[in-house]
């Protein structure tokens, strides 16, 4: 369910009343990264995990006993920034939305770096906390005021807006387009580069 007590749960129960020697998962970075640390590595126990990206999976200190099967965020955040580079018209004013767990950091950090060392664009990076720690309600202040900061006053909107995370990026783009059609007449619409982690999310 993404949550992570979930996580460490079943795996406390698949290495200690199963005894199982082998998990394929969990399916976010952040709770692969604390089920190793916490529960399996110390249990002898593979895991493998076929979506988990973050780039601190690949210095754990884990016995050989941690795996995926998909590239590292270092990768990703290169591609995004080269993206960037590419747009035309040039980006002048970026906002960078990520979620706030080991993978949006990996990937803000990394593009961060990478766009402040190549280019000269207006850069602002905004984290959102995690949507399965919050109430729905605590999630729609929370979205709130993260958009209120990243779409600034009338004169400092961001031509391009990319967003580092998982399936909750639909609301931040629909909350994105909401705060565009509120303006009259509405500005240049800004252009979105997504992350692999919101890709499921785009045809809804």
């Amino acid at each position: 369910q993404g949550k992570l007590d979930k996580a460490l749960a079943a795996a406390q129960h698949l290495t200690g009343t199963l005894k199982i020697q082998a998990i394929v998962g969990p399916i976010f970075s952040e709770q692969v990264i604390e089920v190793a640390k916490q529960v399996t590595i110390d249990a002898g126990a593979f895991i493998i995990s076929p979506t988990a990206t973050a780039k601190e999976i690949t210095t754990l200190d884990d016995d050989g006993l941690v795996w995926r099967t998909i590239t590292s965020d270092v990768y990703q955040a290169n591609a995004v920034a080269d993206r960037v580079l590419e747009l035309e018209p040039p980006a002048e004013k970026i906002a960078l939305l990520f979620k706030d767990d080991a993978y949006g950091n990996g990937i803000a950090s990394d593009v961060v770096g990478r766009l402040d060392m190549l280019f000269g664009a207006d850069l602002t990076d905004h984290p959102y906390p995690d949507p399965t720690t919050l109430t729905p309600m605590e999630l729609m202040v929370a979205y709130g005021t993260i958009l209120a900061q990243a779409w600034g006053p009338m004169d400092q909107h961001p031509d391009t807006i990319i967003l580092a995370g998982t399936t909750e990026a639909q609301n931040l783009i629909l909350g994105t387009l909401n705060l565009w059609n509120s303006e009259n007449p509405p500005p240049m619409l800004p252009r979105f580069i997504v992350t692999h982690g919101v890709v499921p999310s785009m045809e809804d």
